[in-house]
């Protein structure tokens, strides 16, 4: 499992981002796999792909902290007047409190 994460975050950071993906998915879950990738797109400066790949997992899985964690931080660095970071999940809660 760890090889396959350490595999999916090297190829992100090269920008392989299919070949990430496909990574990450044989190392965990779904919900994980795009919770991963999210972090690697954000590592590589990709914010709104970052955001959207952290609510996918969200969706997928609505108790995945560390996407939820995740998205919190993502939103916390980001002005508000940009509009594109909005601090709600797909369940309508705050991804900064605990659920």
């Amino acid at each position: 499992r760890r090889y396959h994460n350490n595999l999916g975050y090297a190829y992100g950071m090269i920008e392989r981002y299919p070949d990430a993906l496909r990574e990450f998915l044989q190392g965990g879950t779904e919900a994980a796999a795009f919770n991963n990738l999210g972090f690697s797109y954000q590592a590589g400066g990709d914010l709104n792909q970052a955001r959207d790949l952290y609510r996918r997992a969200l969706e997928i899985d609505p108790g995945l902290k560390t996407a939820r964690q995740n998205l919190a931080a993502l939103c916390r660095s980001r002005t508000s007047e940009d509009g594109a970071c909005v601090l709600q999940d797909g369940n309508g809660t705050n991804p900064t409190e605990a659920p």
